[in-house]
């Protein structure tokens, strides 16, 4: 419950892409060549940490919807040859299920959404050891092209198999840049916004997170909407 600034946010997201390095030194690539993380809980800072991490260490980004179930999210997985799951407590069940399936060997385990550790599994590294592993790590970014692809989303299934969007960096930066130019507020970088659309989703991330960085606006987030604790969040947190 407490806000976290976008220099704290970038420290963690250096630490935790140092991190990723030693992880996936020798991870398989997946689709265009890329080394793909899965992206696999709900709204919490650690989702946002992490996505940065993977733009900063030049991975690909499969974002993953929380709620899932195994057969949908194995498909994903070994459509897109994700190479590693970020996922959240109530998420690693499945997870488990899913790399034993298809044969992902790497599992980084997030805390809970209120920020306390989730219990130690063996079979995942957790979020605040691979902050460990890279917070002495000398940052080492990787240069990118604008045309170069940074996520893919998949459709819902509704009407056969997911298919994956696959987005550039431009593609991305340019959305978000449109969307920040038609904000209709005086001053975007004093905005707080409610954060209740699924970042996993191709609209959340432009019209809201992203939006939120090219403007340096505030998100109070939820993991999920729900109407109660979206009016609380919006009346503590002044949501505008």
């Amino acid at each position: 419950d407490e806000w976290q600034s976008y220099r704290e946010v970038w420290d963690a997201a250096l630490a935790v892409k140092a991190g990723l390095d030693e992880l996936l030194a020798d991870a398989p690539q997946g689709a265009e060549g890329r080394v793909f993380v899965g992206l696999f809980a709900p709204n919490q800072p650690e989702w946002v940490i992490c996505d940065l991490a993977c733009v900063l260490g030049g991975w690909a980004v499969a974002p993953l919807a929380p709620t899932d179930g195994v057969e949908r999210l194995a498909g994903i997985v070994e459509r897109a040859g994700i190479a590693c799951l970020i996922v959240g407590p109530e998420q690693l069940a499945r997870a488990k299920e899913v790399a034993a399936q298809v044969g992902v060997e790497r599992l980084v385990l997030l805390p809970h959404l209120d920020g306390t550790p989730a219990p130690d599994d063996e079979a995942a590294i957790p979020y605040a050891e691979l902050l460990a592993r890279g917070a002495d790590a000398e940052p080492a970014l990787v240069d990118r092209e604008p045309d170069e692809l940074y996520t893919v989303l998949f459709t819902s299934g509704s009407t056969g198999t997911p298919k994956g969007a696959m987005l550039t960096h431009a593609n991305l930066s340019i959305n978000a840049q449109q969307t920040a130019g038609l904000n209709p507020f005086g001053d975007p970088a004093n905005e707080v916004f409610m954060g209740a659309l699924p970042f996993f989703h191709v609209f959340a991330n432009t019209a809201l997170l992203n939006h939120a960085v090219v403007t340096g606006a505030s998100i109070a987030m939820v993991p999920r909407f729900e109407t109660k604790q979206v009016l609380q969040t919006i009346e503590k947190y002044g949501a505008t």
